[in-house]
């Protein structure tokens, strides 16, 4: 087969693989993907030494290198980034290779190399253009330990039934059952271990291990990274849970910039369980909690302060600055996301439907809108 015939081909499998991945299929979608492998190689590599044959030579070995990354053959992935790199690719398809080589070399650091881990333990990883051979910024590495924290004790007390807590610690059954200790950084990307221990005279009722707890969170984690608002909706359904894990998980994805990719790994019977949160944080709030502007709604962007946060009763409003504008904080944002911006400057979107407005999300406001005050 000619060079065209094969690149049609090898589409024609990764559609089937897909579907069939749709269909919970997941051995023929590896198959299908496969196959899909051979005949993307062969193309790419018909014109590997043709330099004339720019861009589709380098875009035909960007899409082998891909199909390779979702195959687990990541020693042929990077080959063929390397191959593509090394002829005249057009600027956009370049940063595209090395975009993929940078998730090849993220993949090597989540197989845990010399990491063994238990059923109560996990790995994450993060990497991006701030962050180098074991060492990011304090922010960004710290704020996503803490933010993981919540994420699992939150997890604890939903998956054992507990109502939803609006302020203060996690419960001492679960913060007995689930202490979390956390590994020295590794070099890598930049990975740390979390192990969830238990202390034995306390035994947090529905649950019969931590790694069930550790299971969940890299389920709702995976359907999040997808925006799959229904398969979330189906692990969470209590409201304020659902609110509270959506924003949590924001803090923890990607921010497009200095971190490009968060990963989290565990160990099941023998395989490795991965999970990457490749979808930045802005692309990902209206899309889970499905609050768009309608007819009697729009969403307003508003900075200032955080100067005022009422939690009391069933008052949660916050006000930025000296305005006495007032939005207010659905249930499950409070005490995790909004409390500890108390002092600082922060950007909020909040949905105005008539003269209310509604919190959607809060983030720390940059240096540079700081400036520009």
């Amino acid at each position: 087969m000619n060079t065209v015939e094969l690149h049609r081909e090898a589409m024609g499998l990764v559609d089937e693989a897909v579907a069939a991945r749709q269909h919970g299929e997941e051995r023929k979608y590896l198959a299908l993907m496969k196959r899909a492998l051979e005949r993307e190689t062969a193309a790419a590599d018909q014109l590997a030494e043709n330099k004339k044959f720019e861009p589709t030579r380098s875009v035909l070995h960007r899409s082998a290198a891909s199909i390779a990354v979702d195959c687990g053959d990541l020693p042929l992935a990077e080959k063929l980034i390397c191959r593509g790199l090394l002829g005249n690719p057009p600027g956009e398809i370049a940063e595209e290779l090395r975009d993929l080589l940078e998730q090849v070399n993220f993949k090597r650091h989540l197989a845990l190399r010399g990491v063994r881990l238990d059923n109560n333990e996990f790995q994450m990883s993060i990497a991006g253009g701030d962050v180098g051979l074991g060492i990011a910024p304090t922010d960004a590495f710290v704020d996503r330990v803490l933010t993981t924290e919540k994420l699992l004790y939150r997890t604890a007390e939903r998956k054992a039934g507990r109502p939803y807590r609006e302020r203060g610690l996690a419960p001492r059954p679960v913060r007995g059952e689930l202490e979390l200790y956390v590994s020295v950084p590794r070099a890598g990307s930049l990975a740390v271990s979390f192990r969830m221990g238990h202390k034995d005279q306390m035994r947090l009722p529905g649950l019969d291990s931590s790694g069930e707890v550790v299971d969940e969170l890299l389920e709702c984690l995976g359907a999040f990274n997808r925006l799959d608002q229904k398969t979330l909706k189906q692990r969470i359904s209590d409201a304020a849970y659902y609110t509270n894990f959506v924003a949590l998980a924001r803090n923890l994805a990607p921010d497009g910039e200095s971190v490009r990719l968060v990963g989290f790994t565990t160990f099941r019977a023998g395989v490795n369980i991965e999970v990457e949160l490749k979808t930045p944080q802005g692309e990902v709030t209206s899309a889970l909690l499905g609050q768009k502007p309608n007819l009697v709604s729009k969403t307003v962007r508003v900075s200032g302060r955080l100067s005022f946060a009422d939690a009391s009763g069933r008052k949660r409003q916050i006000r930025l600055g000296e305005t006495r504008e007032i939005i207010h904080v659905p249930e499950g944002m409070m005490d995790d996301i909004v409390r500890p911006m108390w002092g600082t400057d922060v950007l909020v979107n909040a949905r105005k439907e008539g003269r209310k407005l509604t919190l959607v999300d809060i983030k720390p406001a940059s240096p540079d809108k700081k400036k520009n005050k």
